[in-house]
């Protein structure tokens, strides 16, 4: 049986482990790049930082082609901290095993 984004979302949320330290540089570099600051930490949030829904349609496409994840926007916007975006994404990623990813 599939997951929905939802499900995924709420289980990475549930799970509170640390997202992979490789997807989190990753997002790193892709959320300085299209907010165009020199530094983020993992709790900003996208928003907040000047971020809108076009930067945000913008930053899942280089998302699914940088890191090959298919992040729903609604999934995004839920989880708008690196922090949150890459522990969503790892759990897309590997659902079964997302709690056995290297912390962080």
């Amino acid at each position: 049986m599939t997951s929905s984004a939802g499900e995924l979302e709420a289980d990475a949320r549930e799970t509170q482990i640390e997202p992979n330290i490789d997807t989190i540089r990753k997002l790193t570099v892709l959320w300085r790049s299209m907010l165009e600051v020199p530094d983020v930490s993992l709790d900003d949030d996208f928003l907040y930082d000047a971020g809108d829904s076009v930067t945000a349609t913008k930053l899942i496409v280089r998302v699914r082609q940088e890191i090959r994840a298919d992040v729903p926007l609604m999934a995004f916007f839920s989880a708008s901290t690196i922090r949150a975006e890459a522990r969503l994404i790892d759990t897309l990623a590997n659902p079964e095993s997302a709690s056995s990813a290297r912390p962080f």
